[in-house]
């Protein structure tokens, strides 16, 4: 108990400061209203984690913090995104009496009850029945994807089971990807659940970056404490400890860092003081180091690259940030930490080396298993993988279009790929169309781009993250937004954009 209030006052005191240095930037995104809402909601969550002797105590107060919070929101969403880290997402079996297993319940899954299900229903009572809700190539792809899934399993699990696999899919996936999809209308509220987002990374980093320097995880404790012990959560890189924070792996701090960093080049486009725009940029960088993470430091600069790329000029703006970019390499080549840097760069360090050597061995394996069942997969495939076991007891298929293809086929890798290409599509599209009228808008879309193309590569690297079908989400709610505001009725000389004319 004492360890854990230890690491509240840790956590609360890097949050207050953040909070307190970020509320300028935020400001310039959000109302104050929601700033200070989703403050309160952030501060009460964790005190709850670290204070509470049990998860269910946890939920106790977590559910009423949430409604009160999203009742209160002008943007619910954006309230989402930063809770969505609050907590460790561990899981417990929801205790029912003459029930043995209803569903395990975990931070993610309480965020869909107190916010996701009540505004998807006030969205539904306050809907237009002349203009109804039109169904997007995304929406066919990941509620196919979901349905393969439950029928594939059907002949081996009993009927509670299946209908208990199709409510966690609907609650897991189609859920958060089906209303971030519609709920978000205007650009302005996209722009603020990206900045929420940008705030959330900018809590975990400075977390991760003690976790780090100090060789504690802060929020293990409270998990191990709930009953949901983690064994491996304790990995080292090179003598040091990668961080996790609330995230409860590194890789995902990582991720989450990078694409707050990615996000950040477009959202710095309003901020007046240069030294903000560095100054986060860097801080997100400070995550990123502390996860020891290689894949998501490529994501981090593949963002960059991307989206520079995806804006006007692009080519030029790629080309000058490569030049600066290897300036600074070679800069740090020649100080001590050079040879650091080269052994811990993936592919040609020697850091962890053997991980590049089990991933080969993975592909030239799961290739071979494809064949064999190549349209619907196997659903007891990893009995054919025993040699893949690492030290820990587990196989670790790292890669999430080889899970797809060998539990699911090339049937459901199809539905996957098809998912995160139509939603990247559509909001490729939408950003070239507002480009001639309101360049803020189009830059806004490139940013979505840029993010769904990063993911596609990190699902190569590292497999799913839950935020990525949010993201997806994003990017038709943008296209939505476009269609809306490029509608003949509307369509003018060009002009400047609600965020240009704020500044």
């Amino acid at each position: 108990m004492l360890n854990n209030l230890k690491a509240l006052v840790i956590v609360l005191t890097l949050s207050l400061l953040v909070f307190h240095f970020g509320k300028p930037i935020c400001l310039r995104f959000m109302r104050e209203e929601d700033f200070n809402t989703r403050r309160t909601v952030w501060i009460g969550l964790t005190i709850a984690v670290f204070a509470s002797p049990s998860f269910w105590l946890y939920v106790a107060v977590a559910i009423p913090l949430l409604l009160w919070g999203s009742r209160k929101e002008s943007n619910p969403l954006a309230l989402y995104l930063l809770a969505l880290y609050a907590a460790p997402n561990v899981s417990f079996y929801i205790p029912v009496v003459g029930i043995n297993q209803l569903f395990d319940l975990n931070n993610r899954r309480l965020l869909a009850f107190c916010i996701l299900i009540p505004l998807l229903l006030r969205a539904r009572q306050t809907a237009d029945p002349r203009n109804p809700d039109r169904m997007a190539a995304a929406d066919f792809f990941v509620v196919a994807y979901c349905l393969l899934q439950v029928v594939l399993h059907a002949p081996y699990e009993s009927v509670t089971s299946i209908g208990r696999r199709a409510f966690l899919l609907y609650l897991d996936l189609v859920l958060p990807y089906y209303v971030f999809s519609r709920a978000f209308k205007s650009a302005d509220s996209l722009r603020d659940g990206l900045a929420t987002f940008v705030l959330a990374c900018a809590l975990l980093a400075p977390v991760g970056m003690f976790e780090s320097l100090k060789g504690w995880l802060l929020y293990v404790g409270a998990g191990d404490r709930w009953g949901a012990v983690q064994e491996f959560a304790w990995l080292m890189r090179a003598g040091a400890l990668r961080a996790q924070a609330s995230t409860g792996h590194s890789l995902t701090l990582g991720f989450l860092c990078a694409f707050g960093f990615g996000y950040w080049l477009y959202l710095a486009r309003s901020q007046v003081s240069k030294l903000y725009v560095i100054a986060v940029g860097l801080w997100m960088w400070v995550g990123l180091m502390a996860a020891y993470s290689r894949g998501p430091w490529i994501i981090a600069v593949l963002f960059m690259f991307t989206y520079f790329l995806l804006m006007p000029s692009g080519v030029s703006r790629v080309i000058k940030t490569s030049l600066g970019f290897a300036a600074v390499g070679m800069l740090l080549m020649l100080t001590p930490m050079g040879d650091r840097i080269i052994a811990a760069l993936p592919f040609v360090g020697t850091v962890d080396a053997e991980n590049v050597s089990y991933r080969m061995l993975l592909l030239e394996t799961s290739l071979r298993l494809i064949q064999e069942k190549p349209w619907f997969g196997d659903l007891f495939v990893t009995n054919k993988m025993e040699h893949l076991r690492q030290g820990q007891g587990i196989i670790d298929i790292v890669n999430g279009y080889l899970v797809a293809a060998l539990f699911y086929g090339l049937v459901g890798l199809s539905f996957v790929v098809g998912f995160l290409v139509s939603s990247t599509f559509r909001a490729y599209m939408g950003s070239r169309r507002a480009r001639p009228v309101d360049q803020e808008l189009s830059l806004l879309g490139s940013s979505l781009v840029a993010a769904m193309l990063c993911s596609m590569v990190y699902i190569a690297m590292a497999g799913f993250e839950p935020v990525m079908w949010l993201f997806a989400g994003m990017c038709v709610s943008y296209s939505r937004v476009v269609a809306r505001q490029m509608a003949p009725s509307r369509v003018r000389a060009p002009v400047q954009s609600s965020l240009t004319a704020a500044r």
